[in-house]
């Protein structure tokens, strides 16, 4: 598979061609860092909903997106699970390990990138109350 074939997947994949999770309009834009913040932090693009602020993060010097468009509470939740999550390794290996184990738990491929709000509540509950990892 080619890499533009492979990224263009990856962009559907995420719907962020087509219309916003959240405000289910279709007016989704590519943009700079500089666009949306005012300054570059790491001249990485965002996906941005131009109705409701959702937004998803490129990986630096591409077009694709690290997860889907998250609203406040979503970024705020994803945030708080990596957080948890970054303690529980130091090395590659250790981290591949904990998210096998996070993979088992919750389903395959685990990605905090493709949490929606109701799954990230409910794993960020797990987590922090249960101590499941």
């Amino acid at each position: 598979m080619s890499k533009k074939k492979k990224e263009k997947g990856i962009i559907q994949h995420y719907n962020l061609r087509k219309n916003c999770q959240y405000c289910h309009k279709n007016n989704i834009k590519l943009v700079t860092q500089t666009e949306f913040y005012g300054r570059e932090y790491n001249g990485a693009k965002l996906y941005v909903c131009q109705n409701c602020g959702a937004r998803a993060g490129c990986h630096k010097g591409t077009d694709i997106p690290l997860g889907c468009l998250a609203d406040d509470e979503l970024r705020k939740l994803r945030k708080e699970i990596h957080d948890i999550i970054d303690t529980k390794w130091k090395t590659k290996d250790e981290r591949k390990k904990v998210y096998s184990d996070l993979a088992d738990k919750y389903g395959s491929p685990f990605h905090v990138g493709f949490l929606k709000n109701e799954d990230a509540r409910y794993i960020l509950y797990d987590l922090r109350d249960n101590n499941s990892i």
